[in-house]
């Protein structure tokens, strides 16, 4: 059951990709207007075009208990949060801050994604 799970998180992380995504924690800001300048020349956002980011998310371990989404690109975590040199986050995990610092609950849409694959695994496992 796990395993489906997380195979879920990480399609609908890497759908947040792109365009719209379709689930992202909050609405990406726009590109700034040099950066909109460049990208006219050279085309789409590097995030989006190169897919390095994207391609890098991956199940990291599944046990009885738990299983983890992750990747292991260094700058995943500027995009994720905001970082230095004024880069805005562009959030693509689906998860929200939560009250308590430094904890994260999932949004609405990926909890009830995640919670019909749980629903259809356990009805497929009790067969």
């Amino acid at each position: 059951m796990l395993a489906a799970i997380a195979r879920e998180f990480v399609s609908i992380t890497k759908r947040n990709f792109g365009v719209m995504g379709v689930d992202r924690p909050r609405v990406w800001p726009p590109l700034s207007k040099n950066y909109q300048k460049r990208i006219r020349y050279f085309g789409p956002p590097t995030l989006v075009r190169s897919g390095v980011l994207m391609n890098s998310i991956h199940i990291g371990y599944i046990s009885n208990t738990s299983a983890s989404v992750e990747t292991d690109i260094n700058y995943a975590s500027v995009h994720q949060f905001g970082g230095g040199n004024n880069i805005p986050a562009r959030p693509y995990f689906p998860v929200q801050q939560w009250a308590v610092p430094d904890e994260f609950k999932l949004t609405p849409y990926a909890e009830a994604q995640l919670r019909a694959v749980a629903e259809r695994e356990m009805k497929r496992l009790s067969s």
